[in-house]
């Protein structure tokens, strides 16, 4: 039987299978292909070392086992044993680990970090382990957390940038934020540093400060309050919907009785948790009922798409119900910069106040210039060595080097969300076995979701296990 990417994807429908088994149906040389209908081994430090080259992998294959591995299957056709015992759902690379004695494979338990790619590799000559290389622990299996997917287009676009006059404040922002609002179908688009950043310039922008109450879900990471309250605002955290995780409207109107206790309430900052959005519609009638500004944590859910006010899908970030709508691009979020972030928004104004934010509150725009007198000369032309500082800003930009990262990953945006949507509905196809111990939060419909995580709630006490 010859094993083939579709048998791998099949496998990963079934992450407890207990076993199968690949058979090399060609002659192993070293011309390419080899291996076509095999598992392709590969590893970061024999790649540099020459023995093996491909894309897209990662592995804890030392250089040591890379040259078992060639002189284990050279020149003959080889057995390969591959046993699947769990597949991590995130990324687009392939994680193996191998037990071998006697100059034998004996196990290879294979990782393949994505469902619908399969990358394959050539192989090149090795004659000898690279001198003091040892086996650092290759059966070490470990799954991360998450993990971004980087291909050699977005090393191009980087290196491209390093090789150009501008590292920082150059067209490559430019270019991401026309990119990015126009993909968010939204007049305005800010890159900043990163999420946190993009969440305080938000409020800032939007006038919220000292003696405000801004209403924040009390699931969510620390800076969604954090972003408010560094702009001076008191946070009063609103409960949530058990089921979905989310804010509803019940429970922001809750919290809104409990924060004109505290103060002013000026502002609701809805988080779109794990990816599901927050019923939009109905937070923004109370919104506007109350006089409140609407600023959506939309860190989670780049690349998705909710009802808009015609009732066609509108993408989130589109800022048809909200004030302003704020990303995260942090690496295992959809997209990756390193380190990023943006704000998009539809009103002019703000988007100016935002520009002047995260640039320590400088302009060089003549058309925003106050002193008149001493930013022209005397034949009405712009002093060139000119600028102001309007207002007290932050050094919140992102540079060159991120954003034509993130430009590239924004391209691939609708592959990564595909990618996602498979593996969300494979999770929902299996997820149901473990009940009721194991339940998947409930969908909230009427979305095209890109989820950030797939979350379940566990009964633990009921399992008799404990929670920590």
């Amino acid at each position: 039987m010859a094993g083939t990417a579709t048998d791998i994807e099949n496998a990963y429908l079934a992450p407890r299978q207990e076993f199968r088994q690949f058979f090399v149906d060609e002659d192993m040389t070293d011309e390419p292909p080899w291996g076509r209908h095999a598992v392709s081994f590969v590893g970061p430090a024999a790649a540099k070392q020459g023995r093996f080259h491909g894309n897209s992998w990662a592995s804890q294959v030392t250089p040591e086992i890379a040259y078992q591995i060639t002189n284990t299957v050279r020149g003959r056709k080889a057995k390969v044993a591959v046993k699947f015992r769990h597949i991590h759902p995130s990324g687009s690379n392939i994680r193996l680990a191998l037990e071998i004695s006697d100059g034998e494979i004996n196990e290879i338990n294979l990782y393949k970090t994505s469902l619908i790619r399969w990358t394959s590799f050539e192989r090149s000559p090795c004659t000898s382990p690279p001198s003091g290389e040892t086996n650092t622990g290759a059966t070490d299996m470990f799954l991360p957390y998450g993990k971004q997917s980087i291909d050699e287009d977005d090393i191009a676009a980087v290196a491209e940038v390093l090789r150009s006059a501008f590292l920082t404040t150059g067209p490559a922002v430019d270019a991401f934020e026309t990119a990015l609002a126009e993909k968010m179908a939204v007049p305005h688009a800010v890159a900043c540093m990163n999420g946190t950043a993009a969440l305080h310039m938000a409020a800032a922008a939007l006038g919220i400060g000292p003696g405000d109450v801004v209403i924040v879900p009390a699931i969510t990471f620390s800076a969604t309050a954090n972003g408010p309250a560094m702009a001076g605002a008191e946070v009063v955290f609103a409960d949530i919907d058990p089921e979905t995780g989310l804010l509803s409207a019940s429970a922001l109107e809750d919290a809104l009785d409990r924060a004109k206790a505290v103060g002013r309430p000026r502002a609701v900052f809805p988080v779109h948790l794990n990816g599901q959005c927050v019923p939009m519609a109905d937070i923004a009638g109370i919104a506007e009922e109350n006089g409140l500004l609407v600023v959506e944590d939309a860190c989670h859910a780049i690349g998705g798409t909710i009802p808009g006010r015609d009732g066609s899908e509108t993408p989130v970030g589109s800022c048809e119900w909200s004030d302003a709508a704020t990303f995260s691009f942090h690496p295992v979020k959809t997209i990756a910069m390193g380190e990023g972030g943006a704000v998009t928004t539809r009103n002019d104004a703000v988007a100016n106040r935002l520009r002047l934010l995260r640039n320590h509150g400088i302009t060089r725009n003549p058309d925003a210039f106050t002193d008149r007198d001493a930013a022209f000369g005397a034949d009405g032309s712009v002093n060139p060595w000119y600028y102001e500082m309007q207002i007290l800003g932050h050094n919140y930009r992102a540079p060159d080097i991120n954003c034509a990262l993130g430009l590239s990953q924004l391209k691939k945006l609708d592959r990564f969300a595909e990618i996602r949507r498979r593996l969300v509905a494979a999770y929902d196809k299996r997820i149901p076995s473990l009940a009721p111990l194991v339940r998947p939060i409930t969908q909230v419909a009427n979305q095209n979701q890109v989820r950030h995580l797939y979350v379940v709630r566990i009964d633990f006490r009921a399992a008799g296990l404990p929670r920590g």
